[in-house]
């Protein structure tokens, strides 16, 4: 019989060794220490040995001493939640291009519970209960997926080593690879009312994650819909303009509600910065430019 749980076909009689193979890999979680073997493993000492579902139907019609093969084996997670994914297509789950994209977004994703032992974190595995899951990965620009546990956003990516479900022959789970959690974004409108176009904009230096509408730069009689991590109660706003259309003008209103207008007076590319803007994590900033001048 095979040493490797792996290498254990599904009908076949389970060794001590392809047992702690399972273990050792993380399919299983110990539940009393035991030597690994050639010896066969009866119904009685795999519920000893590790944590299954002893009312898997497989499993619950053997009688006591009977040997179990590897389908008669179902494990019980310490953890479960939901992973939340934007796309499934062709027996694919696809993620977002980025953690920018990922968090403010994944509440209107779609939900697939998942399963781990242990602490959720770089290494940790990730089990799919039996189904048969392909995640798209780096080749395919969408490796990011966000895992909602006791409340809280992560958005993960996965090393591109699936292996076999412990219950499903074709099943695959993954492996963490990273994984940061998500920082509540504040949602930014920018809306360009003028003749310029607007090439980029930042706070605090870094730059605004699009969400949808119009993207960078921005065109006139164009919007769209932007999200920021850079939170704070006097953050810097820079907006850059392709142009710069003298008479004309641009105002932010912060978080607050505070507003900030400041007239363009040049003809060529320029950035109009705007300081002690207030960011507030969740809250809302808007940035319109207009055909006319400052009120």
């Amino acid at each position: 019989m095979a040493s490797t749980w792996i290498g254990t076909f599904q009908n076949e009689t389970v060794s001590r060794n392809a047992l702690d193979d399972a273990v050792s890999l993380g399919l299983f979680r110990l539940k009393n220490a035991f030597t690994p073997s050639v010896t066969q493993v009866d119904k009685t000492e795999a519920d000893v040995n590790v944590y299954i579902d002893t009312l898997y139907p497989l499993y619950a019609n053997k009688s006591s001493a009977q040997l179990v093969t590897r389908r008669d084996f179902k494990p019980t997670y310490e953890y479960s939640a939901l992973m939340y994914y934007f796309e499934y297509l062709k027996v694919t789950y696809y993620g977002w291009t980025s953690d920018g994209e990922a968090c403010p977004n994944y509440p209107a994703g779609i939900p697939l519970l998942i399963e781990w032992n242990g602490l959720l974190g770089v290494g940790t595995k990730i089990f799919f209960g039996g189904v048969a899951v392909g995640l798209a990965g780096q080749f395919y620009n969408y490796p990011y997926f966000v895992i909602v546990y006791n409340g809280i956003p992560y958005s993960v990516t996965f090393a591109w080593n699936g292996y076999v479900d412990p219950v499903e022959i074709f099943g695959l789970g993954y492996t963490v690879a990273t994984i940061n959690e998500c920082i509540s974004a504040t949602n930014v409108e920018v809306a360009n009312y003028s003749s310029d176009i607007v090439t980029e904009t930042t706070i605090d230096g870094a730059h605004i994650q699009y969400v949808s509408g119009a993207n960078m730069p921005i065109f006139p009689s164009n919007s769209g819909t932007f999200t920021t991590t850079s939170t704070g109660g006097a953050q810097t706003v820079a907006v850059h303009l392709s142009g710069g259309s003298a008479g004309q003008s641009i105002a932010v209103t912060d978080a607050n509600y505070t507003v900030q207008c400041q007239d363009i007076y040049s003809n060529t590319p320029t950035i109009i910065t705007f300081y002690n803007v207030a960011v507030n994590s969740g809250g809302l900033i808007t940035i319109s430019l207009s055909a006319g001048s400052c009120i």
